[in-house]
């Protein structure tokens, strides 16, 4: 939430350059005529250096030199997801039923 009333405030010259700095370079650009097109123009997950390195951190994981990853960056200590938390007592508030859960990180079906 906070990131997002920071978008509103600063100006875009700003922005341009916190994410130059983090090296977050996504845009969207380009008009074309079919998703075909914007694919062949582009690059993402199906890159070879994108592959490597997400494969790269899985094995990590895997071997337990990292908790965990996400996108390819590494974790060394887990921590508590509060967004998502409060995003699924929102939720549950509002259906006013159970909600069933299914976490691949630990194999395990949560009912909350």
């Amino acid at each position: 939430m906070f990131k997002y009333y920071l978008k509103l405030i600063l100006p875009n010259f700003i922005i341009k350059i916190i994410n130059k700095f983090f090296k977050r370079d996504i845009r969207f650009v380009g008009n074309y005529s079919s998703w075909k097109e914007a694919t062949d123009n582009s690059s993402g997950y199906n890159n070879d250096k994108i592959f490597l390195k997400s494969r790269n951190s899985f094995l990590k994981v895997i071997s337990k030199e990292a908790k965990y990853e996400r996108d390819s960056v590494l974790f060394y200590s887990e921590a508590v997801n509060y967004p998502l938390i409060n995003i699924i007592n929102k939720i549950k508030k509002k259906k006013k039923k159970l909600l069933n859960f299914l976490n691949f990180y630990k194999l395990l079906i949560y009912k909350i």
